[in-house]
């Protein structure tokens, strides 16, 4: 298994963080029967939501100089979590918030999720599920949803459109113009 963790602030509630967890199989591999078991660290973490989900593509694709991706964002298991803190969330001393354990017995890697960064310093698919994940929550009508509005989530697709032009495939484009739509939407919806 190829893994990684990134961890960020959540832009429409403060008291909250996003956890993006990434497991795929080695390039190489055929097959993997390894468990990958997420453990949150319950003295700094009070509350856990999952935000959301991918399934790894069946295609596989290959990074700018023609290799295989060994752990790529945007392909295998992509899971999002929020992660209410509790308040002595900022004491060192604590442990890490999350760890990833990958295999078994004496082959077990750990994985402890790094420093906190702010959403606008996470990867583009952070940014791109969480910014889904938002619009879904903003529609359902989410009681958990912080400071998340119209105006909030078309901030967040600006950034977007701004900050990964390069990364932003047909899909993703026509993703972010749904919830273009649906926050102007939603918008119309709260001023009537």
């Amino acid at each position: 298994l190829v893994a990684d963790m990134e961890i960020c602030r959540t832009p429409w509630n403060p008291t909250t963080v996003l956890l993006a967890v990434h497991v795929s199989a080695d390039s190489a591999s055929q097959s993997v029967n390894a468990p990958a078991i997420l453990s949150i660290n319950a003295t700094r973490v009070q509350r856990v939501r999952l935000m959301g989900y991918a399934q790894p593509k069946n295609t596989p694709t290959n990074d700018r100089v023609g290799r295989p991706s060994h752990a790529s964002r945007s392909h295998g298991n992509y899971v999002i979590y929020e992660l209410e803190m509790r308040e002595n969330e900022g004491s060192i001393n604590n442990g890490a918030i999350a760890t990833l354990s990958l295999g078994k017995g004496a082959n077990t890697a750990q994985l402890p999720v790094g420093r906190i960064s702010g959403w606008i310093h996470a990867s583009s698919d952070l940014r791109f599920a969480s910014t889904v994940s938002a619009c879904g929550m903003l529609l359902n009508g989410s009681q958990t949803k912080g400071e998340l509005d119209a105006k909030r989530l078309l901030s967040l697709v600006d950034i977007i459109e701004k900050q990964d032009l390069t990364a932003l495939g047909g899909d993703r484009r026509g993703a972010l113009k749904i919830i273009r739509q649906a926050a102007g939407l939603v918008d119309a919806t709260s001023s009537n």
